[in-house]
């Protein structure tokens, strides 16, 4: 997206989040990763559940959700990963356009597959003669780290060149 159109995406973003109630939540970054072909290499997320919902019992012996548990029962990373892509559209054909790998095994995807997108961390570039060896060398002495979500960030640079900034940032419901 340009960043001329942040403010307006923004905007829809946060009044989304709102309606939808999307809390803050943990992910635990401990697995590089790389495409073959691609010079980047990439942590995956995965998120940790502080309070998974649990099933109760009632009176008369049925099963019901206790109230940590949401109308949908995606995860709170997927819910808003969902969101996005109802807004950001084009983030859908990107993600489909790829094969994504784990641990540089190569996977293709079902239909069904690529209309998500694959949340990752880029964390470097190596040259495809070594990038198998380079995420092992990573891999062997990562030591996993985990953090809150608390806001989302459209980050920008002016050329291909430059880093990344932060220019807007959208924060999730408060508890």
């Amino acid at each position: 997206m340009q960043s001329h159109l942040f403010d307006t995406a923004a905007q829809t973003l946060a009044d989304i989040i709102k309606s939808n109630g999307i809390k803050p939540f943990v992910i635990r970054l401990a697995e590089f990763a790389y495409t073959p072909g691609s010079k980047y290499v990439y942590l995956i997320p995965t998120v940790v559940e502080k309070n998974p919902p649990t099933n109760t019992k009632t009176k008369g012996g049925k099963k019901a959700k206790d109230s940590n548990s949401s109308a949908s029962a995606l995860p709170p990373h997927q819910r808003l990963v969902d969101l996005v892509l109802q807004i950001f559209p084009q983030c859908r054909r990107e993600a489909s356009s790829r094969e994504k790998s784990n641990k540089g095994s190569a996977k293709t995807k079902s239909n069904e597959e690529v209309n998500t997108m694959e949340l990752h961390m880029t964390v470097g570039q190596f040259d495809q003669t070594t990038i198998a060896e380079e995420v092992a060398r990573l891999q062997a002495s990562w030591e996993p780290i985990e953090f809150e979500v608390t806001e989302i960030c459209f980050i920008a640079r002016e050329g291909s060149n430059d880093a990344f900034s932060v220019r807007k940032r959208i924060p999730l419901v408060s508890e």
